[in-house]
């Protein structure tokens, strides 16, 4: 049995992307250059500026086989807001609502769509303000979101 990995992630961009409001994207990965909208990273952490956390992903050893394998796929997620007023009190009350979608998305279908194998949970959150001397501020909230995938 292969990894789960890419059945995983394209599962959080499918229902991340039908869950988000209209004036929020939901990239696979990260955004193209320049792109300042609100936005939910699935498979990204949004820190341009070093190594994109993604995915990892642990395979069990098991003594029947390669097919017999369970995996626990861990995707990190972010969500971006902008907030040209540098109103943090604001920015923080966005990046919880944005981070809400996506948590709300895997609560209410745990197993991602892709069968009663699967049980995801979003396990830790962690949220960054950025000041920008030309953007204001700039908030990151990061997630991971956790699959368990048991052999099919």
């Amino acid at each position: 049995m292969g990894s789960r990995a890419p059945a995983v992630v394209n599962a959080l961009v499918a229902l991340v992307g039908a869950a988000v409001p209209s004036d929020v994207v939901v990239w696979d990965g990260p955004a193209p250059s320049g792109d300042t909208r609100d936005a939910i990273h699935i498979g990204y952490d949004a820190d341009p500026e070093g190594s994109a956390e993604a995915i990892f992903s642990e395979r069990a050893a098991n003594a029947f086989g390669p097919a017999q394998r369970g995996e626990t796929v861990t995707v990190t997620c972010a969500a971006y807001a902008l907030r040209g007023d540098g109103d943090t009190a604001a920015a923080r009350t966005r990046i919880y609502a944005l981070l809400d979608v996506l948590i709300n998305a895997v609560e209410t279908n745990p197993t991602l769509s892709i069968g009663a194998s699967v049980t995801a949970s979003v396990p830790s959150l962690r949220v960054l303000y950025v000041p920008s001397e030309q953007a204001g501020l700039e908030v990151v909230g990061t997630c991971t979101v956790e699959a368990r995938c048991l052999p099919a």
